[in-house]
């Protein structure tokens, strides 16, 4: 193998690392499904600000320290006071930047190969209304997903790709 090509191959290769099993990344943090509520908002509050979800029971959100505007990292959700959901947000470069959407549409999806002993399945929708066209695609894996929306609402026009871990199953 040559310098060059040594050189390039080792540029990519974290693009295309994975977490160990089981093993769910929140920026710098390694969380677990089952880690008590403690243990994972004092990891989190290190480097994120974290935000109660009244309204959903025992959920935070997790966003970036640096702002207004701040950045939704992740949610995280608690049952019995244990980490139960995690859904965690994969940042999309910047409006037309093809390349670098692709690439994080593969670095989402190759999370999955290898994850589950469960069959893969892959749902598709799309939806149409005076102030909102979205399309979107989920691919689940027994209690991992990936999903995937694009589209123009009334507000927002940006894509998004989020990765979802739950101890119940996938949500619906």
């Amino acid at each position: 193998m040559t310098p060059r090509l040594a050189t390039c191959c080792l540029c990519f290769f974290p693009l295309l690392a994975k977490p160990s099993q089981g093993q769910i990344l929140v920026g710098r943090e390694s969380l677990h499904l089952g880690q008590t509520r403690a243990q994972v908002l004092t990891q989190l509050s290190d480097e994120f600000r974290l935000d109660s979800i009244a309204s959903t029971g025992d959920q935070w959100v997790v966003e970036s320290k640096a702002g207004p505007p701040f950045t939704l990292d992740a949610v995280v959700g608690f049952t019995a006071g244990r980490l139960s959901f995690v859904n965690r947000m994969w940042p999309i470069g910047g409006r037309g930047d093809q390349r670098e959407t692709l690439t994080t549409v593969i670095r989402a999806l190759s999370q999955l190969s290898g994850s589950s002993s469960h069959p893969c399945s892959v749902s598709a929708s799309t939806s149409s209304e005076p102030s909102l066209e979205l399309q979107s695609v989920s691919v689940s894996c027994g209690h991992h997903s990936i999903n995937m929306i694009a589209g123009d609402a009334a507000d927002s026009s940006a894509p998004t790709i989020s990765e979802s871990w739950s101890a119940e199953g996938p949500r619906k």
